[in-house]
């Protein structure tokens, strides 16, 4: 256990019990689950801080790794049967056409992603957190396996010098960053403005990585992670598998249909869409702006239940692509 990470057994056995009972074998047991959800949420009320939460142990796709009590990730996986299930599946896909996998997780969180591909064999893997909290149980968690790993604590955009402030706000399960307009007192790396920003280019040129598959989930800054990793796109063409959260790019002044737009001049032409549950719903050329812009329209309406949408894209010229990626799915997926 890596320094400073103190897991409480009582609150772990809490979360564990909650989330057993999510299960619909135990659906009768309904006053049982409200109190122990009510315990959980009563916590997290009162602690105005997410960083001071207590530190569970929980299990995600039978695999062991520390989160804050108020992280809901295990909770969703338990509710949706595809939720964050078609990542796994990219990669495992990649991995079988290609012979390896070289991984970019942006926006790494605490590490679940890389720990439930559970593919360590001829695997490399590059984790991006920009949330110091977060990025330490990143370290903590991907400590406990033996995957060829590094990781990196810094956020991501499209340049190096910043026309606006940032301050890191924590959320539920995850932190993202907000407009300020003044400089943070209180800085995170001791950078002005609070964060430390970098190009996804530079940081992949200093590695010496090759990516073959790049996986981004940033809470609407994903346009500024992929317009600083140009040089990566042209030069090594990875698979994208990116976050489409249309409000939370209009918050930051995108427009949600322009990277569509960007990915197009560097050879992604189709794109496979999925719901924020994990589903499949559409693939539809890149230039489709009318639907693409209806998608959107429909996501800034939280009552549809379709907050965002993940994109899959592969470069024309792979032998790699989407009816190829379906096809090993029906084969290989559960």
């Amino acid at each position: 256990m890596a320094s400073g990470m103190k897991v409480s057994r009582g609150w772990s056995f809490l979360y564990n019990a909650t989330l057993k009972m999510e299960n619909k074998h135990f659906r009768g047991r309904l006053p049982l689950i409200y109190c122990l959800k009510r315990l959980r949420q009563h916590k997290i009320d009162k602690t105005k801080d997410f960083t001071n939460l207590p530190l569970v142990r929980t299990e995600i796709e039978g695999r062991s790794l520390v989160v804050p009590l108020a992280h809901n990730l295990a909770f969703y996986k338990e509710k949706f049967a595809h939720y964050d299930k078609h990542i796994i599946s990219i990669c495992q896909y990649v991995q079988s056409r290609l012979g390896a996998l070289a991984f970019i997780d942006v926006g790494a969180n605490v590490g679940d992603t890389v720990i439930n591909l559970g593919i360590a064999d001829h695997a490399q893997y590059l984790c991006i957190e920009g949330d110091a909290f977060y990025y330490k149980l990143l370290r903590n968690n991907l400590g406990n396996y033996s995957y060829q790993y590094h990781a990196i604590n810094c956020f991501l955009t499209d340049q190096t010098s910043q026309d606006h402030y940032y301050q890191v706000e924590h959320a539920v399960s995850s932190a993202k960053l907000m407009y300020t307009d003044k400089p943070v007192d209180s800085l995170q790396n001791g950078n002005p403005g609070g964060v430390l920003f970098r190009k996804l280019d530079d940081i992949v040129e200093e590695e010496k990585f090759v990516p073959n598959v790049l996986k981004i989930d940033t809470d609407g800054f994903d346009f500024k992670v992929l317009r600083g990793c140009g040089n990566i796109l042209h030069t090594f063409r990875p698979v994208i598998f990116f976050e489409w959260w249309s409000i939370r790019l209009k918050e930051i002044g995108e427009d949600p249909i322009d990277i569509f737009r960007y990915l197009s001049g560097f050879g992604y032409k189709q794109a496979l869409l999925f719901d924020n549950y994990g589903n499949e719903l559409i693939s539809c050329h890149v230039g489709d702006v009318e639907n693409l812009r209806m998608l959107s329209q429909y996501s800034c309406d939280y009552a549809n239940q379709i907050r965002h949408y993940d994109v899959l894209l592969f470069h024309e010229d792979s032998s790699l692509g989407i009816e190829g990626f379906r096809k090993w799915c029906s084969r290989n997926c559960v």
